[in-house]
């Protein structure tokens, strides 16, 4: 069965905290991502995030 939304939000937070991971917009992001393309579900959201970063200046992409 594929899981809605919502519990990919859940086992994405479980799993920052399993991989003792900051729970920064990037770091969810990249495991969101993972389990969604493990359920054959697929998202921009990565994509979008990465476009944006590029616009910020150099001092603030390593943020």
């Amino acid at each position: 069965m594929i899981p809605n939304t919502n519990e990919i939000a859940r086992q994405t937070l479980i799993a920052l905290k399993e991989r003792k991971l900051k729970p920064t917009p990037e770091n969810y992001t990249e495991i969101f991502e993972e389990l969604s393309l493990k359920y054959g579900i697929t998202s921009s959201n990565k994509a979008k995030l990465d476009k944006y970063k590029t616009l910020l200046l150099p001092i603030y992409q390593q943020e």
